[in-house]
């Protein structure tokens, strides 16, 4: 009888003393190291209710128990379970098929010795992130119903198995309020649930009353004031068994690939040293363990390929070692891409190697994975840097030949493959990979180096619908870094405008099977994720960023639902046919000034009309600015405004626009500009400073020509040079007025817009030298009893000027002469 009642005292003591933390052995410090490192069951029971309500309803397979096994078996010593409630609840009660899953996979991860821990998951932005403040009473009886069954239903279960308040919670607030009430709002949301979740749990009797409970910062962010103010709410608790949890996703450019940030540099370093760091000085420094529940890449949201492979791995590498030397408990969100759930291996073996390597080492790394030959060029030696991170090189392989000492060398931190070497296992005769170099180290994860041969890529020309327009591109064994967008003035075109360069699978994805450029249509929304968010009219240049370093560029252009790219070729051919405004603004001014000075009338909107409904698709206005200028050249405003309305009338009707300075060429031009070019070159000028200004924001549909039919007199061997100046000064001036006109098509005439010879020539010349993809040349032809209207053309390429049908070099001839008038 005294040693069953000595026995009782000692059960009664021993319960006692458990009560005021996990175990007697067992500190909620310990508790978390013992986590490390662990896992996410993610995209499983989480997942959204839809057509499908159980955990297979966002594609991933059923859990079995071979799986957590696996988990087990790969070194992980704890797993998280998030678990999502809305659509699994009847009455406030949860299905009770539903909640024996979870049990079941509760039951297989204790029987693997994972530690578990389940939370709220999705619940936290499908409901209860509005419902806080808009329905209040309901939404918090809604999340007691579920602590109250979860810790009933897990009340005997030992105390590896903890429980989460609240995924990445967050609240609607009331947005009236200064920022600072609205933050300190949403904290008395986030206070309120989980000291209502404390309560529940630690009142519900069996092992929840000591059990390890976790609690989040707002958005489990590791920003303040947010980890502040979980501290000061885990100290009021005065409770032991509490585990503070933050999320770790990154620097964020680097993390989605979006701004230029394509490498894991020193800002994505010191943005894991500010962020955990702040963490662990907050939380670990004061006894309160961490759980970084959730890590890895947001790019992953897409495609793991959304990060470069190498940049990717150094990330990891990292990003791990940091937090387990803080005794940062990191979970890795895994939502499918990682770990095959049906043959329970990696999709990714060098992410698994130095995954795994680093729960109990570093590894080496080094400046890329990948080095590049151009085709057909001589291969010569290549160096790299290399991130030893206390590692010592050991050994290196070419695919499975050892390599010899000879064929490198080795100097501090940087490793240089000969010439001899390379030369003798690269063939750059063809594109492709030629192998793989393998560096192995002392200890942790071996680092892999792709041979690859590549020609620069090449960038073709389509015209779709938005939701379907792609982008042919000849990779040529290169690989796509990053995409910029930029519009005629520099500026970012598409989402997140504040950056030229867009995020990387979101907007844009490669797409190296098929040879093209794909950018992503949401059909769940009816998005275009880079269509719906550019100017129409408005070219937005391509820059794509290659792994060699190479940089190539295409310009489209968007008009209603349809995207084209915008070459002068394609605008060209939108030109055809055309017709000119003859003897109009071109008018030399006598007594009459207005456009009427050679008897037309007035231009009215039914011309443009009329002109548009036979079938024109383009208008070349001529206007003549001899007695329309002021005494310091300034335009008459009213003449101005009389060619705007015109140029606006034919936009509105889809046709492209050509304007000029006409008759000046011979009213004043040609004698004055022998005589003293300065003065004319400066009035020249004025005249295109103030058009260019004028029309910098107009679309591209009109395009500028610099002078008509130019011609000098004396007509010497001058007269090529006079017109060169006009022709640079002329592009000087549109292409750096800003706007549109860094895109606009110019036009530039041969002497006296002639096809001799030698003024194709020299034209052609001076087109080429300029470099700019956006000229086209312009000559006239009048053939008696022929009717000759604008006319884009291509002459043959050829690199001689041997004769006049192959001088051009794929250059533009617009052929025009004034047209009859028809009968109105």
């Amino acid at each position: 009888m005294k040693k069953r009642f000595v026995g009782f005292l000692f059960m009664l003591f021993f319960s006692l003393f458990i009560t005021t933390n996990v175990s007697a052995e067992t500190t909620i410090e310990q508790y978390a190291k013992d986590m490390q490192p662990g896992w996410n069951l993610g995209n499983t029971y989480d997942a959204v209710v839809g057509e499908v309500t159980d955990e297979t309803a966002w594609g991933n397979p059923r859990v079995t128990e071979q799986l957590i096994q696996a988990i087990s078996e790969d070194g992980y010593n704890s797993i998280r379970i998030p678990i999502t409630f809305d659509g699994r609840m009847k009455d406030g009660v949860i299905d009770k098929d539903y909640l024996n899953r979870i049990k079941q996979t509760v039951d297989w991860s204790l029987e693997s010795d994972l530690k578990v821990m389940i939370n709220i998951h999705h619940d936290s932005w499908l409901w209860l992130s509005d419902g806080m403040m808009n329905n209040h009473d309901e939404t918090v009886t809604r999340f007691q119903l579920i602590w109250e069954q979860l810790s009933d239903t897990f009340k005997d279960y030992p105390q590896d198995v903890s429980f989460e308040s609240l995924n990445e919670p967050q609240f609607t607030v009331d947005y009236s309020q200064s920022d600072a009430d609205q933050k300190q709002q949403a904290q008395n949301y986030l206070d309120e649930l989980n000291t209502l979740f404390m309560e529940i749990v630690r009142g519900s009797g069996g092992n929840n009353t000591t059990r390890p409970v976790v609690i989040p910062t707002m958005h489990t962010s590791s920003e303040e004031p947010h980890v502040s103010s979980l501290k000061s709410w885990i100290e009021e608790m005065n409770d032991p068994n509490i585990i503070a949890t933050v999320h770790y996703y990154s620097y964020w450019p680097f993390s989605v690939n979006i701004a230029g940030a394509t490498t894991f540099n020193e800002e994505a370093k010191q943005h894991i040293h500010t962020e955990l760091g702040r963490v662990y000085d907050t939380f670990t420094e004061s006894g309160i363990p961490v759980v970084v529940g959730e890590f890895g890449l947001l790019g992953f949201d897409q495609h793991t390929g959304t990060i470069q492979q190498g940049e990717k791995l150094k990330f990891f590498e990292y990003v791990i070692h940091y937090m387990s030397e803080h005794d940062l408990v990191h979970m890795l969100w895994d939502n499918g891409q990682h770990i095959n759930r049906h043959d329970y291996t990696w999709y990714d073996n060098e992410f698994e190697a130095i995954n795994k390597a680093s729960f109990y080492t570093r590894s080496a790394t080094a400046e890329a994975d990948y080095l590049y030959f151009k085709q057909d060029e001589t291969v010569t030696k290549r160096s790299l840097g290399l991130q030893l991170n206390g590692r010592t090189l050991s050994r290196i392989h070419y695919n499975d030949t050892i390599v010899s000492n000879m064929d490198y060398h080795l100097t501090d931190d940087t490793i240089t493959f000969t010439d001899d070497f390379l030369q003798s296992v690269v063939d750059a005769s063809a594109i492709g990979t030629k192998g793989v170099i393998t560096l192995s180290f002392d200890d942790g994860a071996d680092w892999t180096i792709d041979l690859r041969v590549y020609d620069t890529p090449t960038v073709g020309t389509n015209s779709d619908d938005y939701q379907t327009f792609t982008l042919p591109v000849d990779y040529n064994g290169d690989q796509l870094m990053t995409l910029e967008a930029v519009y005629p003035d520099g500026s970012g075109a598409g989402p997140q405008n504040w950056t030229t360069f867009k995020e990387f699978s979101y907007v844009f994805s490669p797409d190296y099977d098929n040879n093209q450029l794909v950018f992503t249509y949401n059909e769940w929304d009816g998005h275009s994720r880079l269509f719906d968010d550019i100017d129409d009219n408005r070219p937005v240049t391509l820059k794509l960023h290659f792994l060699s370093g190479e940089v190539i560029e295409q310009t489209i252009i968007k008009k209603d639902e349809t995207v084209s790219t915008y070459t002068i070729d394609d605008y060209a051919n939108t030109m055809q046919p055309g017709w000119n405004l003859g003897n109009t603004y071109d008018a030399v001014a006598g007594e009459v000034t207005d456009e009427t000075a050679w008897g037309n009338p007035r231009v009215t909107e039914e011309l443009i009309q009329f002109v548009s409904d036979a079938g024109y698709k383009s208008i070349r206005i001529p206007i003549t600015f001899d007695g329309r200028l002021t005494d310091d050249d300034m335009i008459d405003p009213d003449y101005l405004a009389r060619i705007t309305q015109t140029v606006d009338c034919a936009l509105m009707r889809d046709m492209k626009v050509m304007m000029n300075i006409h008759h000046d060429s011979w009213v004043w031009i040609e004698n004055e500009m022998p005589q003293d070019p300065e003065a004319t070159l400066k009035r020249f000028e004025t005249i295109w400073q103030q058009l260019a200004e004028h029309f910098k924001d107009y679309p591209v549909d009109l395009s500028f020509e610099s002078i008509n039919e130019p011609r000098f007199n004396p007509e010497d061997d001058l007269a090529q040079g006079y017109l060169n100046q006009l022709n640079d000064a002329f592009m000087q001036i549109v292409r750096g007025s800003g706007g549109n006109n860094a895109l606009r098509p110019v036009i530039i005439p041969t002497m006296h817009t002639a096809m001799d010879a030698h003024y194709l020539n020299a034209t052609a010349e001076w087109i080429d030298a300029q470099h700019d993809d956006l000229i086209m040349a312009t000559v006239h032809y009048y053939a008696s009893g022929h009717l000759v209207l604008i006319l884009p053309v291509i002459l043959p390429s050829n690199k001689t000027r041997s004769n006049m049908s192959k001088i051009i070099l794929g250059r533009h001839m617009t052929f025009s002469v004034p047209l009859i008038r028809p009968s109105l």
